[in-house]
């Protein structure tokens, strides 16, 4: 590990470890505000208000939430972070990260009393997390990512030049910062999160088996799929990024597809086989990228704000994929000639049904102010029907079994993490795995309906001290 002034990061202890994960609830909406700071003498609070997944609002208010003033709003493809504002210690500013759909976000500073806006810094960041001010109001400390995919690192920077200076140069992640009243030391939660793929026959998942892939990667974290032939397409990191491997179960040692560090992600193969579709930042943004199974020919296919998570028809004309921050859904022909919005209400993580005929996703049901797993038709975007038993958030990952009867699901109230299967003509929800501990990140069913294969595996998080800073 390497860190400027000598600075040295300390486990403190182990903190809250496998049952520190946030609960989604299937009838959540969405939520109106995450994070808050005080003002220095403790009687009002700022947060961010967002009242629908359009509308930002940086709220000032009394400490017991009374005559609250909106100093700023972001809307139209901007935001602001969900982690919160810092106010500083003398009262006079607010500091707060803001972004857009290119996943350019960067620091701003809001003035209490006369709510002007000015940007801290040029400097940008893929994503930025939690912000502390120094006690001296010389600086604010965040954790955060110059590139999708790779962890969050501890940065500083200066107030009022804005000079950008990256504390932490390790693989590790760290969420949430605290500073000394000296500004030497720093209190952060180092979060891990260890991964491997494991595959099990439809009939007796019990009985997986762990593909080989070394014991302290996270592999099929940022994806995974099957090919026609029963071979599995995964994402695999070690640290730094993410690239493709391929493997077939019980058949030998993984090959690597991609060597784009940090880049590659969520892959889809084409129905003969041939043809992979995949996201990756290589060009800078997020876009669906194909390349042949042996992992040569990559190039992009779409050139949009930040396009992620490609899923292929069955008869392999067609890639549905989500439009980055505006949680569209939009259609891309396999050449890459034709690109068509298939959605105009927000969307995200888009699963082609077998015979092609329906798309299932997560959609924001305005009436009811919460995400929902809906069934849309494929050529108009039309919503056909909405699936209330499965929890859903902007994040929720479903698959459609192979006979195209039911969606598969992670149930992600509780904390083992299982998988169940929910039949879409209304049935009962069936259990399929009996998992007691551990993270579920992905999975995908087979073509032929035999194997079922997932990426699962536990997450610490550790209390740390950085010293030696200066």
């Amino acid at each position: 590990m390497t860190m400027p002034s000598c600075a040295r990061v300390e486990r403190c202890a182990a903190c809250c470890g496998e049952s520190y994960r946030r609960r989604c609830s299937a009838a959540a909406p969405w939520p109106p505000a995450r994070a808050s700071a005080f003002s220095p003498h403790g009687d009002q609070l700022a947060f961010v208000r967002w009242s629908d997944p359009h509308k930002y609002e940086l709220v000032v208010a009394r400490i017991n939430g009374s005559r609250q003033r909106v100093v700023a709003v972001r809307g139209g493809g901007e935001y602001f972070s969900r982690e919160g504002p810092a106010w500083s210690p003398d009262g006079e500013l607010i500091a707060v990260a803001t972004g857009n759909v290119a996943r350019e976000m960067t620091i701003v500073l809001l003035n209490v009393a006369t709510e002007r806006e000015q940007r801290l810094t040029t400097r940008t960041w893929e994503n930025i997390g939690a912000l502390v001010w120094h006690m001296d109001g010389s600086a604010l400390v965040m954790d955060a990512r110059e590139v999708w995919l790779q962890p969050h690192q501890l940065w500083r920077v200066a107030y009022p030049d804005g000079q950008a200076e990256r504390l932490t140069h390790d693989l590790s992640n760290y969420a949430g910062v605290s500073a000394s009243a000296d500004a030497t030391m720093l209190l952060t939660i180092q979060r891990e999160r260890v991964a491997n793929v494991w595959v099990g026959p439809a009939d007796n998942l019990a009985g997986a088996t762990e593909l080989p892939g070394g014991m302290n990667g996270r592999h099929g974290v940022f994806g995974l799929t099957w090919t026609p032939d029963n071979r599995i397409l995964y994402t695999s990191s070690m640290g730094d990024g993410a690239d493709m491997w391929i493997a077939a179960p019980g058949r030998g040692d993984p090959t690597r597809l991609t060597a784009r560090t940090g880049m590659s992600a969520f892959p889809t193969v084409a129905p003969d086989g041939r043809s992979v579709f995949f996201v990756s930042a290589s060009s800078g943004r997020r876009h669906v990228w194909t390349m042949g199974i042996d992992g040569a020919g990559q190039r992009a296919l779409t050139a949009g704000d930040e396009d992620t998570y490609p899923d292929i028809t069955p008869d392999g004309r067609w890639i549905v994929y989500q439009l980055g921050g505006h949680h569209r859904l939009w259609k891309v022909s396999a050449d890459g000639a034709l690109r068509t919005p298939l959605t105009t209400e927000r969307a995200t993580r888009p699963r082609v049904s077998p015979d092609g005929r329906l798309v299932a996703c997560n959609l924001w049901d305005k009436e009811a102010r919460r995400w929902k797993v809906a069934l849309l038709s494929f050529e108009s975007g039309r919503v056909l029907g909405m699936l209330d038993d499965i929890p859903s958030s902007p994040w929720t990952i479903v698959r459609w079994t192979p006979d195209g009867r039911g969606l598969t699901y992670v149930d992600s109230r509780t904390e083992d993490h299982n998988l169940w299967t929910l039949p879409i003509d209304g049935g009962v929800p069936r259990q399929l795995t009996r998992f007691t501990s551990g993270h579920t990140h992905d999975f995908a069913w087979s073509h032929d309906g035999r194997y079922l294969a997932w990426s699962r595996g536990p997450r610490t998080h550790d209390l740390v001290l950085v010293t030696g800073l200066r």
